[in-house]
């Protein structure tokens, strides 16, 4: 026997006939009925939505059907279609199946919900949902297989949010002789935690209205998605290492602050230098690679070793260079700007440009399983000019580039090389590239004196600025992990955990974004083998076509 076909009318009577009690109620608008029809209608609205109607635990189920009209379920009550029914369901089952251990555990993100509970007899369950205060109509959950011990999470497929409060019932079902028996829990309600996102602002940008403005706006649209945004204007004082890194680590304990934006160039992080290939700059001028680390800024308990820690806050950075025309504060509020917008795009491609002379299977797998599972995906070993000029027709999802690399380009072989400047031609919203030094920019040396900011907006992490499609790019080496040869087999005396939980980027983070998860929600609490993983841009971008 199909005991899902045995529970059907139980829950068909419940979700259509709130269906019926909404058409109802639009129908007694549009026709200009009694007020007495439009106060039953509101009233029947209210016992979901009003907190102290939803209190009591009770909700009226009404259907077009002779024989079954008006009836209310009392929360904790069994429902039977009729009197016989109940007897014959009390004769050969006894007492009703009871919902019992009713748990919730919400996500850090406050975008997933789990709830648990336990039935005194095996039962097929489902819940019936909503957000507070919304539409009449809950969503409706389903579960598949008797069991006695129930889980079922909520936000997997529509979206809840942080710091909302959500009230639910549990709907259970067992099959009794003639008919199914439907049990409803108390009302059960969970608030999500509030998400709080840190935007940082260097000195140079802490007292400009045209950033504030845009920051006003961009604040407004994260708000929509969950969070709230909270700008820390730095001084002389206050932009240091330490007083950053020990905000960061109370937020996060004390607001649920789990993500950050460091905007400025003349942020105090910790940055090393190495001479770049080219050298002499001219005018008595050598380029240095400027090598930044954010790892003191994203570990889980704020004592900056992050050897060991899972990222605990996802820090990614704004970092124009002061030599912009037209003022690098007027290039960061039109950056701020596009963020803002286009938050709902749903593209589809994925292409991902390797170098094809790269046998290592964990740094170049053939199919690319998690990349494939973000949309169309496209793999060419060997891209010549052609294909890649071909890009600029987009649009694509997503735009891989994996091979060897400066802060200006990714060679994929000898004739095959991605600069980071197509990336303005590119309808793309988010990129990743891998190669040694992609995450640097290039500084001056005049006489030994090194200036550790950008000599201009060229490199890949620069190309998140403007008012161009990019919103957020992966630089260093997301594709490298503990597991390939570059590790040697061997982790250092300090790491502890086993080989296979060291992954990177792309194995860790892209699941996550190809469930609709932000890329700081992404890259929360991951391992990456390698410390030379940085974003730059919109740390809330997700793809959002979940």
């Amino acid at each position: 026997m199909d005991m899902r076909a045995n529970i059907a009318f139980p829950l068909w009577l419940a979700v259509a006939a709130i269906v019926l009690a909404v058409d109802a109620c639009s129908d007694n608008d549009e026709s200009g009925a009694s007020a007495d029809s439009n106060s039953a209608a509101d009233a029947h609205g209210a016992d979901f939505v009003n907190e102290a109607n939803a209190a009591e635990g009770s909700f009226e189920v009404n259907t077009d059907s002779d024989s079954y009209t008006d009836i209310n379920i009392e929360s904790g009550d069994a429902f039977y279609p009729d009197e016989d029914a109940e007897e014959t369901a009390d004769a050969y089952c006894g007492e009703p199946t009871g919902i019992e251990n009713v748990l919730t555990n919400i996500s850090p993100f406050g975008n997933r919900a789990t709830i648990s509970w336990e039935t005194t007899r095996p039962a097929i369950c489902h819940l019936l949902w909503e957000e507070t205060p919304v539409d009449y109509i809950p969503q409706v959950i389903y579960e598949t297989g008797a069991a006695t011990n129930h889980a079922m999470t909520l936000g997997e497929t529509k979206r809840i949010l942080p710091g909302r409060n959500y009230d639910l019932y549990i709907a259970c079902s067992e099959t009794c002789p003639g008919w199914p028996l439907q049990i409803f829990s108390d009302i059960v309600r969970f608030e999500t935690s509030e998400l709080h996102l840190l935007v940082a602002l260097s000195p140079k940008y802490s007292d400009n209205s045209e950033v504030d403005d845009a920051l006003a706006v961009y604040s407004a649209a994260v708000a929509i998605e969950g969070w709230t945004a909270d700008i820390e204007k730095l001084n002389e004082t206050t932009n240091d290492h330490t007083y950053i890194k020990e905000l960061l680590a109370e937020r996060k304990h004390s607001s649920n602050t789990l993500a950050a934006i460091l905007v400025g160039e003349d942020l105090p992080l910790d940055v090393t230098s190495l001479p770049t290939y080219y050298g002499y700059y001219g005018g008595g001028l050598w380029t240095k690679f400027i090598i930044p680390s954010i790892n003191s800024f994203s570990d889980a308990d704020g004592t900056g070793d992050t050897s060991h820690d899972n990222i605990g806050i996802a820090v990614s950075l704004i970092v124009p260079s002061p030599y912009t025309y037209g003022g690098s504060e007027h290039l960061v509020a039109e950056t701020f700007l596009k963020f803002a917008s286009e938050r709902d795009r749903r593209d589809t491609a994925v292409d991902v440009f390797h170098d094809s002379t790269v046998s290592d299977e964990g740094l170049h797998p053939p199919d690319y399983p998690e990349l494939n599972m973000l949309g169309d995906l496209t793999v060419d070993g060997t891209p010549t000019p052609v294909e890649l000029d071909a890009l600029e027709d987009g649009p694509l999802k997503l735009l891989a580039a994996l091979g060897h690399g400066s802060p200006y380009v990714v060679q994929m072989n000898s004739y095959n090389i991605f600069y980071s400047t197509d990336l303005r031609d590119i309808d793309v919203p988010f990129a990743m590239v891998s190669g040694c030094h992609t995450f640097c920019w290039t500084g001056l040396e005049r006489d030994g004196i090194l200036e550790t900011v950008p000599i201009n907006n060229d490199h890949f992490g620069g190309q998140v600025l403007g008012s161009g499609p990019l919103r957020a790019i992966v630089t260093g080496i997301p594709n490298q992990s503990c597991e390939d040869e570059f590790c040697g087999g061997e982790l250092p005396p300090y790491w502890t955990a086993p080989l296979d939980e060291w992954p990177n980027f792309i194995s860790y983070s892209v699941p996550k974004l190809a469930e609709g998860k932000s890329l700081a929600e992404a890259i929360y609490g991951g391992n990456f083998f390698t410390q030379n993983v940085v974003v730059y841009g919109d740390i809330t971008f997700r793809y959002n076509d979940r």
